[in-house]
């Protein structure tokens, strides 16, 4: 289980993918309203996704590594 959390809210959810994953899932339902879940973009090709030092981050949603 993943958990990310929202940065500007506070809210978490709960994912059964990877962190890198989980981050784009979350931004693209709650901020896209995208819930296609199997056509998420590679995390390497999100124009929004970060790796960093303390974990995965996709446009204001973050989960550690």
């Amino acid at each position: 289980m993943t958990t990310v959390h929202r940065i500007d809210t506070g809210e978490t959810y709960e994912y059964t993918l990877s962190p890198e994953q989980a981050v784009i899932a979350a931004y693209e339902q709650f901020t896209c309203g995208n819930w296609r879940t199997w056509r998420y973009v590679d995390p390497t090709q999100h124009l929004g996704y970060k790796r960093t030092a303390n974990g995965h981050s996709c446009n204001g949603y973050w989960a550690k590594a």
